[in-house]
């Protein structure tokens, strides 16, 4: 007669060919690779045409497209966090005013519309609000507006040079640079201007303060060390530790929406260019090539 495996047999025989095809599958996956999505594409200000206008290009610096084309001039391109308008600063009507646009670069809406200086807007989390830096109360303050531009206030008040403020990730503070102590140092407040609290403290310039997507970090341009280099701190002031070290310039750190990379902007191959790195400062890729000079670097969210 032909055995019969009894009930209790079949299972662990069933068991064991499933342990042997799962782990078949996890082998061939790990030989393979786990492929990470790609990074979203960048916003950048280049002057390769002859005056500063907005270019978007993928997150290899392939695919360059012009955004903008203005007689004026246009810097610090922001995206806001849906993706539907990017926000920048324009001298169209004679001063720097702050602007949305569509991404395709159609719909630009002056929201500032002053006659002081308005610089360097950046969107709250939500979108609902923007921040940017203003001469209009006599000296550069951090101001929030609505998105639509309506109800400014002065949320620094403070009578010392401020700004370039960055929001962080949960809504609840910005971080701004303030030259209140004699040199421009790194500042963190509630996202209405109470408890103003010192990052820096170094004799040297600290400024363009940048929050990681997981609040935890920010990274900043300082010259600490002799010349302008890229530096990450804790979101406390703790922890400081240098990312970028040659001779060049380099500023501008912007970390990308999932944390994995920092573009910023450097000369070190004789003009201002588009690069990236990992948030340890390692593995420096060049995005653009180009004889004009390219800045200003957003990721879309």
């Amino acid at each position: 007669m032909k055995s019969r495996l009894t009930f209790k047999q079949s299972m662990i025989v069933t068991a064991a060919v499933s342990f042997v095809c799962t782990a078949g599958v996890i082998s061939s996956i790990a030989a393979i690779g786990v492929v990470a999505p790609p990074l979203p594409d960048l916003l950048f200000v280049s002057n390769r045409t002859g005056s500063n206008e907005i270019y978007s290009m993928k997150s290899n610096g392939s695919n360059v497209k012009r955004i903008t084309t203005n007689a004026a001039a246009e810097w610090e391109p922001h995206w806001k966090p849906d993706g539907s308008k990017i926000g920048f600063t324009s001298n169209a009507t004679g001063n720097w005013d702050i602007y949305v646009m569509n991404p395709n670069g159609s719909g630009i809406v002056n929201l500032t519309n002053n006659p002081a200086y308005d610089f360097g807007c950046t969107w709250s989390p939500t979108g609902n609000k923007i921040s940017f830096m203003s001469d209009r109360s006599g000296n550069f303050e951090i101001f929030v507006m609505n998105a639509d531009g309506t109800n400014p206030v002065n949320i620094s008040n403070n009578p010392a040079t401020e700004g370039h403020p960055d929001w962080s990730p949960d809504g609840s503070k910005i971080a701004f640079y303030s030259m209140r102590d004699g040199d421009e140092e790194i500042y963190v407040m509630n996202a209405d201007g109470t408890n103003q609290v010192r990052l820096t403290n170094s004799p040297s310039i600290d400024f363009l303060p940048d929050w990681s997507p997981d609040g935890s970090k920010i990274a900043f341009t300082s010259n600490r060390d002799g010349n302008y280099q890229i530096y990450v701190m804790n979101a406390d002031g703790s922890n400081l530790v240098r990312l970028t070290n040659d001779a060049a310039y380099d500023s501008e750190p912007i970390w990308s929406p999932d944390g994995t990379k920092i573009a910023f902007v450097t000369n070190r191959n004789g003009n201002y260019e588009i690069f990236t790195m990992n948030p340890d400062g390692s593995n420096q890729v060049r995005l653009t090539s180009n004889g004009a000079g390219d800045y200003d670097p957003s990721w879309k969210p």
